[in-house]
Order: C-alpha cells, then structure tokens, then sequence
C-alpha cells in the first residue's frame, strides 16, 4: 500500500498532526487503523530518512541518506545556473549521460585487463 502526503500544511485549518487526526482521516477514507500499519515514512528534505511504522508508538528508522532533493538542487543551481526549477533539472538530469561525468571502473583500471 502506498499513501502519499505533502509535508505542507492541510486545508483543514489549523489542526496539528496527531494520531487522533490521523485516524480520523483515515477512517473518513475507508481505512481502519489495523488497516494502515505497518507503513513506510519517507521523508524526502536536504537529506532522507525512512522509517518503519509499526503502530502508533512503535517505530524504528530503517534507513537514510543525508543526500536528498535539496542536495539535487543545490548542486543544480551551482552546476547549471540557467536551470529554472526543480521539474527543469529532473529533465536535464534524464537527457545527461551518466557515463560521461562518472568515474568509471575503466578510468581507473584502464580496459586491459581479464577478469577471474
């Protein structure tokens, strides 16, 4: 199961996120609380971090990165300062050739050699 949220604040008004909130929102989208867990967290900042949630007090980090889409961007604006948005630099990023930025095993070891 996947569920997505944005980490911006709801149009539901003022309401701080608690357990209580969340349970009623997912009870009004068909879900029960035994329903929901357990579910993966990630959150995607200048770095990420995914966490396992096995209930409402029961959760453990189970992995990360201090690499994130802030990261991305940042060096984005550094490499290519004409680059306008974020949508822009996912573009570019999947028109570029990895291979003629990234350090290849061939570039260090040269291509004469036999593998065991």
């Amino acid at each position: 199961r996947v569920v997505a949220t944005s980490s911006s604040s709801s149009s539901e008004g003022s309401d701080s996120e608690t357990p209580e909130n969340a349970k009623k929102r997912s009870i009004h989208r068909g879900m029960s609380s035994q329903d929901l867990f357990p579910f993966l967290l990630v959150n995607i900042g200048s770095g990420v971090s995914v966490v396992k949630v096995n209930g409402p007090t029961s959760f453990e980090r189970v992995s990360g990165s201090a690499i994130g889409g802030g990261t991305f961007w940042g060096l984005c604006k550094l490499l290519c300062p004409e680059c306008g948005d974020f949508d822009e630099a996912g573009r570019l990023a999947e028109e570029g050739n990895a291979s003629e930025v990234n350090l290849l095993v061939g570039d260090i070891y040269g291509g004469d050699y036999e593998l065991p």
